[in-house]
């Protein structure tokens, strides 16, 4: 495999406004790119270039081959996260605050910064209460998503 070396993306959506991509790289070599999608959380791709296939309207059967098999289960998703399954409502306006807080140390000069944690804060500039607020919406809306993958996951294993 060293032609098709790996090479592990930290981050998430790094394309920047230059590239415009979506993708967000967990894993790529010269003939494989394991990666997800930004703003996406239910699904993981894998690209392979040169790979054997059979297709049908319903079905898709991919050669893998073994030695790439190994190397890409070494590799989890960056995104499969369900450590807040169990939070409660209070543990997540606690985290939220403590977020915040973290976050108004950010020089406010520095302007990319502050755009770090916008999806989930809102503005940098909003009112303190207002960031937790969103926080607090974002981390239910995350805790209940959460949640369903880890039933979802529960049942696959229980079918094997």
């Amino acid at each position: 495999m060293e032609e098709d070396s790996a090479k592990l993306v930290y981050g998430r959506c790094q394309g920047g406004l230059a590239g415009l991509s979506t993708k967000s790289s967990i894993v790529y070599g010269k003939n494989f790119h394991l990666y997800d999608e930004c703003m996406e959380d239910a699904h993981i791709y894998l690209t392979l270039k040169n790979i054997g296939f059979e297709a049908t309207n319903t079905e898709v059967t991919v050669a893998i081959p073994i030695v790439l098999w190994e190397h890409l289960r070494s590799y989890s998703s960056t995104n499969f996260d369900i450590s807040k399954t169990d939070w409660t409502d209070e543990q997540i306006k606690e985290e939220s605050k403590k977020a915040v807080k973290d976050r108004l140390k950010i020089n406010p000069e520095n302007g990319f910064a502050r755009w770090f944690g916008a999806m989930i804060f809102g503005d940098f500039n909003l009112p303190p209460e207002e960031q937790v607020e969103n926080a607090v919406r974002y981390w239910t809306e995350e805790r209940k998503r959460q949640q369903l993958l880890k039933a979802e996951l529960e049942s696959l294993k229980k079918k094997t």
